[in-house]
Order: structure tokens, then C-alpha cells, then sequence
């Protein structure tokens, strides 16, 4: 008897639908699904507006412009020792990359910048100054504008150099600005 009806009940599901209906499955606890199979499924980009946002427009805790002959900087001067975001803004043909450097106790931003006989000369890193821990960088290119959003770990206290670099077409070197990382951190 139980055989009959469940042939039956396929026979009554399958035998009821034409060619433009799709097979409904039912179990006895669930309602009915319908799949259909010529509807076209919407992709989400067509649909949803984009949820990132432009790296230009990020929040960041420091940000710093290079010209090509200069670096210009906004920020606070003294933080506590932690992670803080970078943004690097470039406008200009050279490939410039944002370093931090953190210094031997008693030196200061004065002691690089006497190194120089000018802004931007490149000498070799002074064995008193360590390079800062990038933990993440990300880059986008829009409009001939090059930003990159990278984070920093500045756990050691003391002070700590924001400088901009380029490698080529030859070696240069700003230092820009000074931050001072107090109590926490590693001395």
C-alpha cells in the first residue's frame, strides 16, 4: 500500500507538469522549493554599490605627501608605543616609498639631518638607526595619484623618523618628521 502511494504521488508530481513548469519536490515536514532553471541569477556587482573605500579617502593616523622634493606630513608627534596607519600620497613620477627608522638613544632627527649636506642627499644608514616593522601595506593608482595605506608597528620607545625614499633614477632621502614613542614598547 505504501509503495502505491508513493508511486502515485510521483506520478501526480511528474505527470502535472508541462514543459515550462519545473519538477516540485516536496517532503512531508518542508514546503515546497522551486529551482528554475532559465532565470538568470543576478550578479552582486551589477546590483550592489561598491563597499570599499577609495584609499585616498581612508582614515589613517598619519599621512604624508611626497612632491619629489619633499615629504610634508600630518600627525601628532608623540604617541604611545602600538600600531598606527600610514598614508603615503604621490603625485609625481618617482616610485617613493615611506620608511620608519627608529634611533639609538640620544639621537635625534638633528644627528640624520647632519649626515646630509643636503636635503635628499643619500648616504648609507648609520648603524644607529633600525628600520621600523611594516605590518601590512596596501596601494592603488587612480588619476596619476599613487596611495598606499600601510600599518606600522612603533613598539620601541624613543624617537622614530618618518622619512620618504626613492631608488631610482638615483638614490634619495628625506627625513621628515620626528615622532616620539613613549612608555610601553621595548627599550
Amino acid at each position: 500500500m505504501k509503495d502505491r502511494l508513493i508511486i502515485v504521488f510521483f506520478l501526480i508530481v511528474l505527470g502535472g507538469c508541462s514543459q515550462s513548469q519545473v519538477p516540485t519536490l516536496v517532503k512531508p515536514s518542508e514546503t515546497a522549493i522551486q529551482i528554475p532553471t532559465e532565470t538568470p541569477i543576478p550578479i552582486p556587482s551589477e546590483t550592489l554599490e561598491p563597499t570599499t573605500i577609495p584609499l585616498i579617502d581612508k582614515e589613517v593616523d598619519f599621512e604624508v605627501r611626497f612632491t619629489g622634493d619633499s615629504c610634508l606630513v600630518s600627525g601628532v608627534s608623540e604617541v604611545s608605543a602600538g600600531e598606527y596607519t600610514f598614508k603615503f600620497i604621490q603625485s609625481n613620477d618617482l616610485k617613493g616609498e615611506l620608511w620608519l627608522l627608529n634611533l639609538e638613544e640620544g639621537k635625534t632627527i638633528q644627528d640624520i639631518h647632519d649626515g646630509q649636506s643636503e636635503p635628499s642627499e643619500w648616504y648609507p644608514k648609520p648603524n644607529w638607526i633600525d628600520y621600523d616593522k611594516r605590518i601590512s601595506f596596501e596601494y592603488e593608482t587612480v588619476n596619476n595619484i599613487r596611495v598606499i595605506i600601510s600599518r606600522w608597528s612603533l613598539d620601541k620607545v624613543g624617537e622614530h623618523i618618518i622619512s620618504c625614499y626613492v631608488g631610482t633614477p638615483e638614490k634619495k632621502m628625506w627625513f621628515t618628521w620626528s615622532i616620539n614613542v613613549a612608555n610601553g614598547g621595548s627599550e
